[in-house]
C-alpha cells in the first residue's frame, strides 16, 4: 500500500510502516527506501507500544487492511515463526499505546482509552485496528481502511461507529458488491475514507458521504475500476470522481448520498449498554435524528409513519438471543437414524446405541427444518445432555447414572481427540468453551443447564440465501420442543413481562414484507450473498404496536404461516393488516416489497428466480404503480439522463 501511494504520485516527507513478519518487513524496508526522505519499518505487533517508539506523532495519511483474525484466537502467522497476540494482549496494548500517545489531548485519549477498555469481546482484530490507526490521524488528514462490510452492521462496530462520528468526517465509503476484492473473504469489503476533524463532543450529530458501489464488472486485469475508467490511471481518475460526485458514475458503478442517519440510529440504540457513549454527547442532536429507527430507503417510502407506532421485541414481551454453543459440536451433536440408534462425526463408521434420555432433539442445521414437526425416532440432530451421568472413573458418592457401553466409548474417543488452536494441538476437554463446563459435580462433558435462549418458543437463522423466515418451536407446533444451535438467532417470552404478544401473532409480524425489508437493510451480506441476522438486528426491529383486535386477527395468520408455510393470500393478508396499523397506503406498501425482492436480487443475483410470488408485486399493483406516474430509478436515467447520485 505504501508503494502504490508513491505510484499515484504521493511525495510524503515521512513514511512508516509496522509489519509483524520479520521476513515481509525487510521486503517492505527494502522497496520502501527510496519512497520518502524519513523512512521508518518497524517489525513487530501494532499493538506493542516498542513498535511505535519511532513513528509517534500524528500523520497525514494512515491506511490499512487489517487483518481478518477471529477474537477468540491468538496464532502464528502462515510460516509458523511468528505469534500473533491474544485478544486481551491487543486490548492491554492499545489501552497503553493511548495512554502514551504524544499527541492526542486529554480530552481525544479519554475518548480513545474507554474506546479501547470497552469494545466487544466478541469483535475480530479490525475493531481495535480501527482505533489504532484512528489515533495517529492527524487534524485535517485521512484514514483509509480496508474492511469487512460488518464495520456497519454488527453489534461489536458501534465502538468504531461512535469514535468515527466524533473524530472524524466519512467522505467516502466504496463497497465490493460481488465479493470480487478478496478471493478468500467471507463476507463483503468495504474501503472507508474518512478526514480527521476537532472533537466534535457527539457522536450523534448530522452528516452525510458519498456510498459508491463496485461490482464485479467494474474491474479490469489492472483495477477494480478499469472498465468503469477506460483510461491510463484508473484508480486515479476513480479518486477524482469521488471529489467531484455531482458528474455522473460511469457504468456500471453506483452511487448515493448517505444521511448517515442510520449510523446514528445504531449508536442510539446501543447508548445504554455502551455507557461511555454518555447522555451529554446526545446534547446537540435534533429531535428527529435521536427518533430515527428506520433504515433511511424505508423512511423514503413510509415517511408517514411516526413513531409512537412502533415498538420492539422486548416492548412486546419477547427477548432475543443466540442459540446453543457447545464448544466442541463434533462430540456434543449426534444424528438421530431412523431405527433408534445415532451417529457421531467422531465415530462416522459406528452405529450408536445411547440411553434415549440423555439426547434432547436438537435444530443444529436449517436441513433439521424439514424433520420440525417430525417424531424423536425420526432421523434428525440431537445433542448430548449428560447431567447426571458419569463415567466409572469420575463416580464418587453422589447420585450418578453410570455412563458405561457405546457412550463410554464416545467420551473416550472424544477426550483424545485433538484440533489446532494457535500454535498448539488442543484435546476437546481443553478447549477454551468446554473447560468451563467443569466445576463442582461437573464434569468436561456436561453442558451447562439449558435456558430459554436454548430452547426457545421462536428462532430466525442467522445465515439466509433467501428470505429470513421464523420458525415456532416445541408445543406451539404440536411437537416436542427442540434445543436449538447457535447457527440460529433465539426469541423466546420474558417472564417478567406482565402481557406479552401472541408467538403466532409475532410470527404474522415477523413474516410481514415491512419486517423482511428492515431486516433487509440491518442484516449483513456476506460474500455469496446469504443475508446474515445476529440478535442485535433484530433487537433493533422496528415493529408495528398492536391492539387486541390486531392481534386477535394476526393470530390465526400466523399459525397458517407456522403450519403451512407463505402463501400469496396469507402474506398479502398480513401486509394489509400491517399496512392498516401504520397507516401504510396499498401503493406504498408495494413500494416495500419491490424494495425487499430489489435488495434480495441484488445480494444473490439469481435469487429472482428463487423469490416467491408472495414477494412479488401483482399486475394490477404493478398497473397502479404507473398510474400514479411511479417508474423505476433506472427507467429515470434512461428516461432523463440523470447522475445516479
Amino acid at each position: 500500500m505504501l508503494v502504490a501511494c508513491k505510484e499515484v504520485g504521493a511525495r510524503p516527507e515521512r513514511l512508516g510502516a509496522i509489519e509483524l513478519v520479520a521476513e515481509t518487513a525487510v521486503t517492505c524496508r527494502t522497496r520502501c527506501c527510496n519512497l520518502a526522505p524519513d523512512v521508518h519499518v518497524e517489525t513487530g505487533s501494532a499493538f506493542d507500544c516498542r513498535s511505535w517508539r519511532m513513528l509517534d506523532g500524528a500523520w497525514d495519511l494512515v491506511i490499512t487492511n487489517p487483518p481478518y483474525v477471529r477474537y477468540q484466537t491468538g496464532s502464528t502467522s502462515a510460516n509458523g515463526q511468528v505469534r500473533v497476540p491474544s485478544a486481551d494482549e491487543v486490548r492491554s496494548g492499545l489501552i497503553k499505546i493511548f495512554e502514551q500517545h504524544g499527541t492526542l489531548g486529554d480530552a481525544e485519549r479519554e475518548v480513545f482509552v474507554r474506546a479501547a477498555e470497552t469494545y466487544s469481546g466478541l469483535a475480530d482484530l479490525a475493531v481495535p485496528s480501527w482505533l489504532l490507526a484512528a489515533a495517529a490521524v492527524a487534524e485535517n488528514g485521512l484514514l483509509a481502511m480496508v474492511v469487512p462490510s460488518t464495520w456497519l452492521s454488527r453489534e461489536y462496530a458501534v465502538t468504531i461507529v461512535a469514535v468515527l462520528r466524533r473524530m472524524f468526517e466519512i467522505e467516502v465509503v466504496v463497497s465490493d458488491t460481488d465479493a470480487s476484492w478478496f478471493d478468500s473473504a467471507l463476507v463483503r469489503t468495504d474501503l472507508v475514507v474518512a478526514r480527521r476533524v476537532p472533537d466534535k463532543q457527539s457522536s450523534f450529530l448530522n452528516g452525510r458521504h458519498l456510498v459508491v458501489r463496485v461490482p464485479r464488472s467494474a474491474g479490469s486485469d489492472e483495477s477494480i475500476v478499469g472498465s468503469a475508467f477506460p483510461v491510463n490511471e484508473p484508480d486515479r481518475a476513480f479518486a477524482e470522481w469521488t471529489r467531484n460526485s455531482a458528474h455522473p458514475a460511469a457504468a456500471p458503478l453506483r452511487s448515493e448520498w448517505s444521511d448517515e442517519l442510520d449510523l446514528v440510529a445504531s449508536l442510539s440504540g446501543a447508548s445504554g449498554r455502551q455507557k461511555w457513549i454518555s447522555a451529554s454527547q446526545r446534547r446537540g442532536l435534533s429531535t428527529n435524528a435521536m427518533e430515527c429507527v428506520l433504515p433511511r430507503k424505508i423512511r423514503e417510502i413510509v415517511n408517514g409513519v411516526q413513531l409512537g407506532q412502533l415498538t420492539d421485541m422486548e416492548d412486546l414481551g419477547w427477548k432475543v438471543g443466540q442459540g446453543l454453543r457447545t464448544g466442541a459440536n463434533d462430540f456434543f451433536y449426534v444424528e438421530m437414524l431412523a431405527d433408534g440408534l445415532f451417529r457421531s462425526a467422531l465415530l462416522p463408521q459406528e452405529r450408536l446405541a445411547i440411553p434415549r434420555g440423555i439426547i434432547r432433539p436438537a435444530i443444529r442445521r436449517q436441513s433439521d427444518l424439514l424433520r420440525l414437526n417430525g417424531s424423536l425416532s425420526r432421523a434428525g440432530s440431537g445433542v448430548l445432555y449428560l447431567t447426571g451421568w458419569a463415567l466409572a472413573e469420575d463416580l464418587d458418592s453422589g447420585d450418578w447414572q453410570l455412563i458405561d457401553g457405546d457412550l463410554a466409548d464416545l467420551i473416550s474417543v472424544a477426550a483424545r481427540t485433538t484440533y489446532r488452536r494457535g500454535a498448539s494441538n488442543r484435546t476437546i476437554p481443553e478447549l477454551s468453551a468446554v473447560r468451563t463446563n467443569v466445576g463442582p459435580g461437573r464434569f468436561w462433558y456436561h453442558l451447562p443447564p439449558f435456558t430459554d435462549r436454548h430452547e426457545p418458543d421462536l428462532f430466525v437463522a442467522r445465515v439466509n440465501g433467501s428470505i429470513p423466515q421464523p420458525y415456532v418451536n416445541g408445543e406451539h407446533c404440536g411437537c416436542e420442543r427442540r434445543v436449538v444451535d447457535a447457527n440460529f438467532s433465539t426469541i423466546w417470552a420474558d417472564p417478567s413481562a406482565g402481557s406479552r404478544l401472541s408467538p403466532f401473532a409475532l410470527v404474522a409480524l415477523l413474516s410481514s414484507t415491512w419486517s423482511r425489508t428492515i431486516l433487509e437493510s440491518l442484516g449483513t451480506v456476506m460474500g455469496g450473498g446469504a443475508l446474515k441476522l445476529e440478535a442485535t438486528h433484530l433487537r433493533r426491529l422496528q415493529l408495528p404496536k398492536v391492539d387486541c383486535g390486531d392481534e386477535r386477527r394476526l393470530v390465526p395468520l400466523g399459525q397458517e404461516i407456522a403450519c403451512r408455510g407463505h402463501s400469496v393470500d396469507v402474506s398479502y393478508e398480513v401486509d394489509r393488516l400491517v399496512g392498516h396499523i401504520l397507516s401504510i397506503s396499498e401503493l406504498e406498501m408495494s413500494c416495500l416489497r419491490r424494495l425487499a425482492s430489489d435488495m434480495l436480487e441484488a445480494r444473490t443475483p439469481r435469487a429472482r428466480s428463487r423469490v416467491s410470488e408472495t414477494t412479488r408485486p401483482s399486475s394490477s399493483e404493478r398497473l397502479a404503480d404507473h398510474a400514479h406516474g411511479w417508474v423505476t430509478h433506472e427507467d429515470c436515467l434512461s428516461m432523463f439522463s440523470l447522475p445516479s447520485g
